[in-house]
């Protein structure tokens, strides 16, 4: 249920990241945001400025939150580490419920025992998605998308056709237990993937989490780690009928945040399938895995 204004006017100045402990049993839940925002950092300083957009007055905070640095995994062979990917873009654009359910499954299945890495590979339905504090007035326009406030940390973004989402399900026990160095290297994967379609200018932007190319956001990161078991993830605009949806909100609370899509940098166009196949490669090098294509989710157990 999506909170009253009131409520929104309270929370507005709260930091949108979430880390709480729950005792009995221990279980620690870690909220990493889509956007620019502090995650347990102390000295994060805070700006704030009131902006006017399609009638709408918002105080915006930035905090700084691109913490930590990319480092290379030690090579250990990629036989040591496998993950399943499971590719539903010839399925056209889903339900996020739908996949945000399978999410939560495959998660549970992890922390019950099952050992398996999967990632997810797709395109939603049109949405605008909200993390736990997220505030309501920055939709701007909603016209006929579903609004879904998720578990996350953030400000709200679009999902929709035209944008490759990839949800990776790993246990960083097997790889680093450190969450800004995950968040590092899913950007690692998105620029390198990039790179080798020839965007050369692609790159990080300080104090902001995402990838960045000519100064507009082309893809927005945002995870929830689950006793070092991640879900959620990455979502890249591939084509640029994924762009329209963002002139209805501020997207990730930033004002004036241009985006941009992979089609208006790429040498020649590349199609959604294409590019997917290149974050993929791009997994297999960042997180020294092997690679295994299932076609049922069965097989991800």
């Amino acid at each position: 249920q999506l909170p009253t204004m009131s409520h929104l006017k309270r929370t507005n100045s709260k930091i949108a990241v979430l880390a709480s402990v729950v005792l009995l049993p221990i279980t620690i839940s870690i909220v990493v945001p889509v956007c620019s925002f502090s995650v347990l950092h102390i000295n994060a300083r805070t700006h704030r400025r009131t902006c006017f957009k399609s009638r709408v007055w918002v105080k915006q905070q930035d905090f700084k939150q691109q913490l930590g640095q990319f480092e290379r995994l030690p090579e250990l062979g990629k036989e040591t580490r496998q993950i399943k990917v499971l590719n539903f873009l010839s399925r056209g654009p889903l339900s996020y419920n739908k996949i945000w359910d399978l999410q939560k499954e495959l998660q549970d299945r992890h922390l019950h025992g099952n050992e398996t890495d999967v990632v997810l590979f797709l395109e939603h339905k049109p949405v605008y998605t909200l993390g736990t504090a997220s505030n309501f007035s920055y939709i701007l326009n909603n016209t006929n998308k579903d609004i879904i406030r998720t578990e996350r940390g953030g400000e709200v973004t679009y999902h929709g056709p035209g944008q490759l989402v990839v949800y990776p399900i790993l246990n960083l026990r097997n790889y680093k237990q450190d969450i800004h160095w995950y968040m590092r290297a899913l950007e690692e994967v998105i620029l390198q993937a990039l790179r080798n379609i020839g965007i050369d200018e692609a790159t990080r932007k300080e104090g902001l989490t995402g990838v960045w190319v000519n100064g507009a956001k082309i893809a927005a990161l945002g995870v929830k780690v689950r006793r070092w078991i991640t879900m959620h993830g990455m979502a890249i605009n591939v084509n640029a009928e994924s762009l329209d949806a963002f002139e209805g909100i501020i997207p990730c609370g930033i004002m004036d945040c241009r985006t941009c899509c992979v089609n208006n940098f790429a040498q020649k166009p590349i199609s959604i399938e294409e590019f997917a196949s290149q974050i993929e490669k791009s997994m297999a090098d960042i997180f020294l895995v092997k690679v295994n294509r299932i076609n049922d989710i069965n097989d991800a157990v």
